[in-house]
């Protein structure tokens, strides 16, 4: 597309967006309520939480690290309720032996591949 049309077809697209919109500007509700004098209140975050790149590594892989522990927490959980004691003893201690860092971290290595592919 020539540089020259680009101003056209912005305000083209302005155009056509008003008509749509019915006059309005297409902002949702809660962008509306925000006050302009108090703009200073709202906080726009260091980073977000899935899949920014200014998010720290570190931050992210012990974010990863917690909610692959997370995951087999809420495995135990779910499987609580129906075992017995003894049951749950032996439980913990084979779930001990999947908390140490020579299991969970081709867990993690797997776990960054996958969001490393999700954003290809």
């Amino acid at each position: 597309m020539p540089s020259e049309n680009f101003r056209d077809l912005i305000e083209l697209d302005l155009i056509a967006s008003r008509a749509m919109e019915k006059g309005k500007n297409g902002l949702s509700k809660t962008l509306r309520k925000l006050d302009e004098t108090n703009s200073y209140e709202t906080e726009i975050p260091e980073y977000f939480e899935l899949f920014d790149v200014r998010k720290p590594a570190d931050v992210y892989v012990d974010d990863k690290l917690a909610e692959l522990i997370q995951k087999k927490f809420d495995a135990r959980r779910r499987l609580e309720k129906g075992m017995s004691r003894r049951e749950l003893f032996a439980f913990d201690e084979m779930l001990g032996k999947y908390l140490t860092k020579e299991s969970l971290l081709p867990e993690l290595k797997d776990a960054v591949r996958r969001d490393y592919h999700h954003l290809e």
